[in-house]
C-alpha cells in the first residue's frame, strides 16, 4: 500500500550478515541479524530476524567471504582481515571516507547508503594520531557520485555513550552537510534501538502544494530526518539544534542580493515557514541554519518590492532582508511601515531571531497571550534572562522601547550569546545629549556604539528616543551579520 514501491534494505548487524540493495543476503559470520526492508518514504516496514551458523564440517571461514563483502560495497566496517586495507585506506584520523566501493546505492531509488559501526569509530579515533579523543568531532564524507537522489549514515547505536556527549558526528555529502550532536542521538533515541539511518534526500515538486510551487519555482526540495529501527522517526530537541548546510546555486541577479535568499522548512501541515537564521556564503555557494527540528527544506529567493520606503531609502537593503528572513514582520500588502516607532515585542522578537537563540518554553509574563505570535521569542528572553519585564512579571509588548532600552537588551543578548566579553568604556561625551542616558544604560550604551550596532547620527545618539521600524531594521541586520 505504499505510495513509493521503492525499498531500502539494511541489516541490524553488518558483522554477521549484509543485505545488497535488490534484498540478497550474505551471511559472514556466526551470530544473529535482523534483515529490515522500508519504503522510501519511511511509512511502511518489515523485517526477520536470522541465524547464521558456523560450518560444521570443511574448516572454511564462518559464514561468508570478507572479500565479497569489501568488493560489494556494503559498508566500511568488517571483522575480517581481507578488508583491514580497504578500512585504511577510507578511515583517517577523525575522517571516514566513503568512497564507490564503500557505500550500497540503491538501483532504483538512486539512494546511496554508508554503514558506520563502533568498530569503523575506533579506527578513526586512534589511526595515526592520540590527539583525537571521545570528545573530538568525527566527520563522515560521502564521495561525489553523479545522479544520486540522497545519501544515508546507517549508525550503530553501541556508538552512543555518555563518554562522547560532546562528540559531534559531521556528515558531508554533495546536497550539503549536517553537523548533529552525540548527545542529540543519545538522550533521543537511545534505550532498546539497535541502529538510526540518518539521511539527506531529494524530493520531487510534486510532493508539495501548488503554494509552495510558487514560492520556491522548480528549486530543489530537501527532506532530512531520522529512522530508527527502520522506521521514520519525528525528532525536536528545542534545546540542542542541529546546523545544516544546503548547496545552492544562486542566479545572477540572487546573488548581488544574497541577503535575500531564503530557506523555508515544510510542516506537516504543508505550510511553508521561513528559517530566520539562514545565511548564504557566496563563498561555498551553501546556505547554513540551526534548526530544532528535522522536515523538508526548500530555499527561495524573497525581495519584497515595498510601496512606502520612499523616505526611507537608507534602510531598503536591510529592511527587506530582515522581512524576508521573517526577523521583522510586515502586514504583507507590500507595506513596512518604516516610521512607525517599534513596539517592546515586535523588538524581541526580532532580536531573539536575529541571534538564533533556541530554549524549550517554560512560562512567560502574565501578559502573553499562548496566541500571540511573539509568545515563544518572549518567553526565550525571559528564561535566559534577557528581559525581567517591567516588574510583577508583566511586560507590556505594546509599549514603544526606547533606544536605551533596546541597547541594555542587546547587550545582555550578546553577553549570554559569548559575543561580548569585557565591558566597554568608550567616551560618550562626542554625543551633545550624552547627558540623558540613564547610569545604568552607560555600559550598554557604550558598548553596541563602540560595536558599531548603533551609530546615532554623529552629533547625537537620542537614548530616550522610541525607535522606528527601519531603524531597528538596520540594528537587526548588524547583529544578525555578526557586527
Amino acid at each position: 500500500n505504499a505510495t513509493n514501491k521503492n525499498v531500502i534494505w539494511t541489516s541490524s548487524n553488518n558483522s554477521i550478515a549484509t543485505v545488497s540493495s535488490n534484498g540478497i543476503v550474505k551471511g559472514l559470520n556466526a551470530g544473529l541479524a535482523n534483515i529490515i526492508v522500508t519504503t522510501i518514504d519511511g511509512n511502511k516496514t518489515a523485517n526477520c530476524t536470522i541465524e547464521v551458523k558456523s560450518k560444521s564440517s570443511g574448516g572454511g571461514n564462518t559464514g561468508g567471504s570478507g572479500k565479497s563483502y569489501a568488493g560489494g560495497g556494503s559498508g566500511v566496517g568488517s571483522s575480517t582481515n581481507d578488508n583491514i586495507e580497504k578500512e585504511k585506506q577510507v578511515i583517517t584520523e577523525g575522517l571516514i571516507k566513503f568512497g564507490k566501493t564503500n557505500l550500497i546505492l540503491n538501483t532504483e531509488t538512486r539512494i546511496l547508503t554508508g554503514q558506520l559501526d563502533e568498530r569503523d569509530l575506533k579506527l578513526a579515533e586512534f589511526k595515526d594520531s592520540t590527539n583525537i579523543n571521545e570528545n573530538s568531532d568525527i566527520t563522515i564524507e560521502f564521495e561525489n557520485i553523479s545522479n544520486i537522489n540522497g545519501y544515508v549514515l546507517h549508525l550503530s547505536i553501541s556508538i552512543l555513550n555518555k563518554e562522547t556527549a560532546n562528540r559531534r558526528i559531521i556528515i558531508k555529502t554533495d546536497f550539503g552537510n549536517m553537523t548533529i550532536p552525540n548527545s542529540i542521538l543519545d538522550s533521543d533515541f537511545a534505550g532498546d534501538n539497535e541502529y538510526i539511518d540518518i539521511f539527506i534526500t531529494k524530493l520531487e515538486s510534486k510532493e508539495v502544494s501548488e503554494d509552495i510551487k510558487k514560492l520556491i519555482g522548480n528549486r530543489v526540495i530537501f527532506n532530512l530526518g531520522f529512522m530508527v529501527n527502520g522506521v521514520a522517526k519525528s525528532w525536536s530537541n528545542p534545546n540542542i539544534p542541529i546546523k545544516v548546510s544546503l548547496k545552492y546555486e544562486p542566479a545572477e541577479e540572487e546573488l548581488k542580493n544574497s541577503d535575500n535568499i531564503v530557506v523555508y522548512y515544510i510542516d506537516e501541515f504543508g505550510k511553508a515557514n521561513v528559517v530566520s537564521n539562514g545565511k548564504f556564503d557566496p563563498t561555498t555557494n551553501q546556505i547554513t541554519f540551526y534548526t530544532t527540528h528535522l522536515s523538508k527544506y526548500a530555499i527561495a529567493y524573497i525581495k519584497i518590492d515595498y510601496t512606502d520606503l520612499e523616505k526611507t531609502k537608507w534602510a531598503e537593503k536591510e529592511i527587506n532582508a530582515m522581512s524576508g528572513k521573517g526577523i521583522i514582520r510586515s502586514d504583507g500588502n507590500k507595506k513596512f511601515e518604516p516610521q512607525k516607532n517599534i513596539t517592546r515585542a515586535e523588538f524581541i522578537y526580532g532580536l531573539i531571531k536575529a541571534i538564533g537563540f533556541t530554549s524549550k518554553v517554560e512560562g512567560n509574563f502574565n501578559d502573553i497571550n499562548i496566541t500571540d505570535y511573539y509568545y515563544d521569542e518572549i518567553a526565550i528572553a525571559r528564561k535566559l534572562g534577557i528581559s525581567d519585564g517591567i516588574g510583577n512579571n508583566y511586560f507590556h509588548p505594546l509599549e514603544y522601547i526606547t533606544r536605551q532600552d533596546m541597547m541594555i537588551l542587546i547587550t545582555r543578548a550578546l553577553k549570554i550569546d559569548g559575543k561580548l566579553k569585557d565591558a566597554n568604556n568608550i567616551d560618550l561625551g562626542k554625543f551633545k545629549d550624552s547627558n540623558l542616558i540613564a547610569p545604568y544604560a552607560k555600559e550598554s550604551v557604550c558598548t553596541v556604539v563602540d560595536k558599531g550596532i548603533i551609530i546615532g547620527d554623529g552629533e547625537y545618539i537620542k537614548p530616550l528616543n522610541n525607535a522606528t521600524r527601519a531603524e531597528t531594521a538596520i540594528i537587526l541586520y548588524r547583529i544578525y551579520n555578526g557586527i
